[in-house]
C-alpha cells in the first residue's frame, strides 16, 4: 500500500478543522468498513489507515505532535508525501513556524512586564491581531491563554490599588505578580512541548 500521510488518508487539507476531518472519517469507514466488505483484506487494512488518522487528526494534541513530526520528517528527507500532492500541505510547515515565532514574541513581551507595563500591552495586540491567522491551532490556543492571562493580571492590578488605602494593596500586588509569572512559565513550558493549555482554568 502507497506511503501517504494521515491527511491524505482522509482526503482533507493539512488546514482541515474538526469538522472536515469528522464528516471525510465518516464518509471513509462508510467505504470501507469491513462489515460492508467481508473478505477484503484491502478494504480492511484501509479502514484500519483511516481509523488511525482519524484518532490522531481529531485530537488537538496528537494532531500538533503529528504536523510536527511530519515538517521533521520534512526537513530530513527533503519531500514527503504531501510534496507529491500538492503545494498547500508543504505551505502549512513555514506558516506553523512563524505562528510559533508570533507566539513566543507574545510570551517575551508580557515577561517584560515586569519591566515596563508598555510591553504586556505590545503583546496583548499582537495576540488579538495575530490569532485570528493561527486557524484551531495550538499556537491560537496560547494566544487565547495570553489574552485571558494579560485581562486577569490588569484586574488584579487595578484591585491592589484600588485596595491599597486598607493596607492590603500591596498583598494583592505581590500574589498577582506571582500568579502572572507562574502563568507565563507553565505557558511557555507547554508551547515548546507544543501542548496546549487549558482555557476553562485561572491556574
Amino acid at each position: 500500500m502507497e506511503n501517504r500521510n494521515f491527511y491524505e488518508i482522509l482526503g482533507i487539507s493539512a488546514d482541515a478543522d474538526i469538522a472536515e476531518i469528522r464528516k471525510a472519517y465518516r464518509d471513509s469507514a462508510m467505504k470501507y468498513h469491513p462489515d460492508r466488505n467481508p473478505g477484503n483484506p484491502e478494504a480492511e487494512e484501509r479502514f484500519k489507515e483511516i481509523r488511525q488518522a482519524y484518532d490522531t487528526l481529531v485530537d488537538p494534541e496528537r494532531r500538533a505532535w503529528y504536523d510536527e513530526s511530519l515538517r521533521e520528517f520534512s526537513g530530513r528527507s527533503g519531500q514527503t508525501a504531501s510534496q507529491q500532492t500538492g503545494s498547500e500541505h508543504t505551505a502549512e510547515a513555514p506558516r506553523q513556524d512563524g505562528d510559533r515565532t508570533y507566539v513566543m514574541a507574545m510570551y517575551a513581551l508580557f515577561a517584560l512586564a515586569f519591566a515596563t507595563f508598555v510591553m504586556p500591552v505590545a503583546g496583548i495586540v499582537l495576540a488579538y491581531v495575530k490569532r485570528g491567522d493561527m486557524g484551531d491551532s495550538v499556537y491560537n490556543n496560547h494566544a487565547d491563554y495570553l489574552i485571558k492571562t494579560f485581562w486577569g493580571g490588569l484586574a488584579g492590578f487595578v484591585l491592589s490599588k484600588i485596595t491599597a488605602f486598607i493596607g492590603i494593596g500591596s498583598v494583592l500586588l505581590f500574589l498577582v505578580s506571582v500568579w502572572f509569572a507562574y502563568r507565563l512559565a507553565a505557558g511557555f513550558v507547554r508551547l515548546t512541548d507544543n501542548k496546549r493549555m487549558s482555557l476553562d482554568t485561572w491556574f
